[in-house]
């Protein structure tokens, strides 16, 4: 059956698909990196993909940058060298080559923190998150021993409160060295939780 009513939604995969509504190309399709719209789903026995759930009509907006567009030529492998000589404008795909946006996010049900940090030196700038925990004491004894694994002596130079954003900056002069930063920021994140007939987990 063919479904293009605007508003009309389908599960499939733990994702709530409606037409007109805006997906996300994940890893699992040659389209990765394209956000497109919803056109039409299709739940019948004429699918196309023969993934046993849907086929998901979509239209996709070009690649918006020339690295994106090279990324996404050569991952079709079909001997076409321009974006305009791609067809985004209607494109079957299957669920699991999509991720459904929601029109509005939903409410959140909690807080959770994270913990990252970032290092500033002359061998340049890393950075990255190390756990994160509903609880700022558990993420403090992570940063303390992360700390302590470095195998150096930090001091500490500032910590900082702001928006309930906690900061820490420790320093380190080495010979040969400028300065050696070490930073670490707690963050609270809301939590939400999946769309409406989305996945749980």
């Amino acid at each position: 059956m063919l479904h293009q009513n605007q508003g009309d939604r389908f599960a499939a995969d733990g994702k709530l698909f409606e037409v007109g509504g805006q997906v996300f190309a994940n890893g699992n399709s040659v389209y990765l990196g394209l956000f497109g719209v919803v056109q039409e789903i299709h739940t019948s026995d004429n699918r196309e993909t023969g993934d046993g759930t849907l086929d998901i009509w979509c239209a996709f907006e070009p690649p918006e940058s020339m690295e994106l567009s090279e990324q996404f030529i050569l991952a079709l492998c079909d001997g076409t060298d321009q974006v305009d000589e791609i067809n985004l404008d209607r494109v079957s795909m299957m669920s699991k080559m999509l991720e459904p946006i929601p029109r509005v996010p939903p409410k959140s049900t909690g807080v959770i923190y994270v913990l990252s940090y970032n290092v500033d030196s002359d061998d340049g700038y890393f950075c990255g998150t190390l756990a994160a925990s509903p609880s700022v004491g558990v993420l403090l004894r992570v940063m303390l021993d992360d700390l302590n694994a470095q195998g150096m002596e930090f001091t500490l130079s500032n910590v900082a409160d702001i928006d309930k954003e906690l900061s820490f900056t420790y320093k380190k002069k080495e010979a040969g060295m400028d300065n050696l930063s070490l930073n670490y920021s707690i963050t609270p994140l809301d939590i939400l939780p999946a769309a409406e007939g989305g996945a749980t987990a």
